[in-house]
């Protein structure tokens, strides 16, 4: 499916929910109708309250510029390697910034990007100079990091990566496009190798997914700075990093291995080469592994130096960073030492006072953004598919209440349209529900196949609702989970799996003690025939074969009469005084219709109107 039904679906689905969720919402500041289409007039109002607390603006220089750009204030510079990591970037700073803090936590996807976008926007409306991208992620789709990375490299005014605690593959990827990253203690970040929910890739499908990751973080670093082999050896394996120092300006930088026996070994340009990259080096080598910098002139060679000691005091013998035997990962303290990052930042009282800001503010998601992703989560779509299947069990068994088939409903449009509002659900995900459901009423009503079509319908539609809050990460008809989805899959697939089997239990009780649970015993229509005399005792529905008093067995052929529920179509049917669970043929009959009993398999009575039978 394109990608305009794609977004016209979610739109319609997204004022739906919205519709049926603003009972809820008279408590809250309603800044918009569904995620996807903000309110206009209610973000002017929130652009007001972050203006508000972001506080006046600086004091203009004395010299104006008729240049916008120039207006906004410098843009943060590359750190500078010999005067120590990001000294710079943050003397580049405007004095008494207003910094605003735009939060992403969890799984990165499209609708990230979509959020990041609107908070930054509104940020911006109200005067924000430094916008500061708070990270706590275990990574997520490649391709919206990428869109992420592009559009903080477009704002315009500095940007700044927290890492807060963990930024790991996507998340690494975001902070290497901001212009200097800071990170709370025992924070990390790092191994941003694209992964498939199904394990490892083919070579060519492995060199075709780190071909833009690559290039995106070279970019990145060639922007901002930043050691690209650095980054390269967070995506491949086989990638050796040594710190070393120009001996003749200071200059520290991080290489692989092929640049240090250059650089430090005075090896010759061909010699390494022929080290370190093979002649044969085919797809699965990934290889060319440790080309060489381009960035270091030839008349280098030899004129650097191992750094066997870091500022922390950590020693690093011949320079040796990672020996390439895993993905690159590190800590807080490491990247301090490397040049990576700048400071430790604890709290926004660390970050105001490290900027120098004039105000700071932490710019969160809308309340209809934060709702939308909170009925995504996998525990809430579990109660979500157990209010559905339990109210619609509860509305046929007492047909015209109401209120369990309204629980049923709603519970559905938001089981449903959640996923659409915050751009996870394809089209194909929601057909295959559909289609599943009509198997299993297939099943259920019309034409009985020893539980083949049934099923087969309760496989697509568990597959579709544990499918529709996973990101996908191709285009085509049928997107599948994006790399790295593995884990959310599996929580979505086993609470969908376990609402199923509650929900069985309960149906199994109500139809058991339906008559005597409290207040639910209260919801049964009763105008049936009273008990025969002298029997006290309420009479018990039966099905099946199963014998009732002189009145012989239930047997193809008898007549009855439909109760005061009706068959709905499912019910029961008075057959000489004896109350039956039965199904009709199809159709819905109403109470007091003659009835013949057409089939009796096991505890299921099928019964048809007389002139049918």
């Amino acid at each position: 499916m394109n990608k305009q039904l794609r977004l016209m679906a979610s739109k319609v689905v997204g004022v739906l929910l919205a519709t049926l969720l603003s009972c809820g919402a008279s408590a809250q500041p309603a800044d918009e109708p569904q995620a996807a289409t903000p309110n206009v007039e209610a973000e002017v109002n929130e652009a007001a309250d972050i203006e508000s607390a972001l506080g006046p603006a600086a004091s203009p220089p004395p010299t104006q510029t008729s240049d916008p750009a120039e207006a906004a204030g410098p843009v943060l510079q590359a750190p500078s390697r010999t005067a120590g990591p990001g000294v710079a970037a943050l003397n580049a700073l405007p004095s008494g910034s207003r910094v605003a803090i735009i939060p992403i936590e969890g799984m990165i996807y499209d609708f990230t990007l979509e959020s990041l976008q609107r908070r930054v926007d509104r940020a911006l409306a109200a005067g924000a100079t430094v916008i500061v991208v708070e990270l706590d992620t275990p990574g997520g789709v490649v391709t919206s990091a990428i869109d992420i990375c592009k559009y903080l490299k477009t704002l315009g005014v500095p940007t700044v990566a927290w890492i807060n605690d963990q930024a790991y593959s996507a998340g690494t990827m975001i902070a290497s496009a901001c212009d200097f990253i800071v990170m709370s203690p025992s924070s990390t970040f790092g191994d941003s190798a694209p992964v498939t929910p199904a394990g490892d890739m083919a070579p060519t499908e492995r060199l075709k997914a780190l071909s833009p990751v690559l290039a995106e973080y070279k970019d990145n670093a060639t922007a901002n700075g930043y050691d690209y082999a650095a980054f390269h050896a967070m995506c491949v394996v086989g990638i050796e990093l040594y710190y070393v120092e120009n001996v003749a300006t200071g200059e520290r930088r991080i290489v692989n291995q092929t640049d240090f026996d250059i650089l430090v070994n005075d090896v010759p340009f061909d010699e390494a080469m022929a080290t370190h990259v093979r002649a044969d080096a085919g797809d699965d080598e990934v290889l060319q592994i440790a080309r060489p910098t381009p960035t270091f002139g030839a008349t280098e060679s030899g004129a650097w130096r191992a750094v066997e000691t870091l500022p922390s005091g950590t020693t690093l013998p011949n320079g040796l960073i990672h020996d390439g035997t895993t993905l690159y990962t590190l800590s807080q303290s490491e990247a301090i030492d490397l040049g990576l990052a700048v400071k430790i930042v604890a709290n926004d009282a660390d970050l105001k006072s490290m900027l120098g800001a004039a105000s700071i503010t932490a710019v969160q998601q809308t309340w209809s953004e934060s709702l939308a992703g909170f009925l995504t989560n996998p525990f809430v779509r579990g109660v979500l598919v157990l209010c559905v299947l339990v109210g619609a069990y509860v509305e046929f068994q007492s047909p015209g209440l109401g209120f369990p088939g309204g629980v049923a409903a709603i519970a559905l449009v938001v089981l449903l349209g959640a996923p659409f509002v915050v751009g996870l659900a394809e089209v194909w995900h929601l057909l295959l529900m559909l289609i599943g459901i009509v198997l299993l009423a297939v099943e259920l009503i019309a034409t009985p196949t020893f539980g083949l079509l049934g099923i087969a319908g309760i496989v697509m539609i568990l597959s579709g609702l544990a499918l529709s809050i996973v990101p996908t990460g191709n285009s085509g008809p049928l997107p599948l989970p994006a790399p790295g989805t593995g884990p959310l899959l599996l929580r979505s697939s086993v609470s969908t799996l376990a609402a199923f089997v509650i929900a069985g239990v309960a149906m199994a009780v109500l139809t058991r003690f339906y008559g005597s649970i409290p207040i639910l015993n209260r919801l049964i229509l009763t105008n049936e025939p009273a008990n025969p005399p002298g029997v006290s005792a309420p009479r018990d529905a039966i099905a099946g074969d199963h014998v009732f008093g002189g009145a012989g067995v239930v047997a193809v052929g008898v007549t009855g009469l439909v109760t005061e529920s009706g068959l709905r179509p499912s019910g029961r049917v008075e057959i000489n005084g004896q109350l039956v669970d039965a199904v009709s043929t199809g159709d819905f009959l109403d109470p007091g219709t003659a009835v013949r009993v057409t089939e009796v398999s096991g505890n299921r009575v099928v019964v048809d109107t007389v002139e049918n039978a």
